[in-house]
């Protein structure tokens, strides 16, 4: 069974097990942010096996859970409430090593590939600062879990130095780099 009972340090992104029941045709989970489930983040029933996986978004977050058995003549009593804590945020230095953050060409003449590591799947925002700070461009992207590489045009921006973000969720990935022809 996992994750188990008041464990600490989950990953963001992490399987959870339980025992198969004997005649179950099928599964319900749920997932909530309070012991009564008053709050409930997942909620997911026609599992056809034991696990699933999931993708937290907050760091640092009790959550709790518990399972039940599902088949032609009814449901199963929910099982025990089991309780855990996802990870502690990375330091901003750490996010950069953990995401694998690169930058290239730099300097960089008409386009930019930015790569990085994502956990999740989600829309991100993709922006540029020139160097006092002035937001001069804006995209929303698609992230996918996994290797993600991003093109930018630079073809517009005069030579410099300018500054990018890249928010996920409650992350911000941030890198330099210089503009010249």
């Amino acid at each position: 069974l996992s994750p188990i009972d008041e464990s600490t340090g989950i990953p963001l992104t992490t399987t959870f097990n339980w025992q198969e029941v004997q005649g179950a045709e099928t599964y319900q989970i749920q997932i909530s942010e309070d012991n009564a489930f008053a709050t409930i983040v997942v909620d997911e029933s026609d599992l056809m096996n034991n696990t699933m996986d999931y993708t937290f978004s907050e760091f640092d977050m009790p959550y709790y859970w518990r399972v039940r058995a599902i088949n032609s003549t009814g449901e199963s009593p929910w099982s025990e409430v089991w309780s855990f804590t996802t990870e502690m945020p990375l330091g901003l230095v750490d996010l950069g090593l953990t995401y694998n953050l690169k930058t290239y060409p730099n300097p960089a003449n008409n386009s930019l590939f930015i790569e990085f590591n994502s956990p999740i799947s989600k829309k991100a925002n993709l922006r540029f600062f020139d160097s006092s700070g002035k937001l001069i461009f804006r995209n929303e992207v698609d992230i996918k879990p996994g290797q993600n590489l991003l093109e930018a045009d630079l073809s517009h921006l005069p030579n410099g130095n300018y500054q990018f973000t890249i928010k996920i969720e409650d992350i911000d990935l941030s890198g330099k780099f210089i503009k010249i022809e």
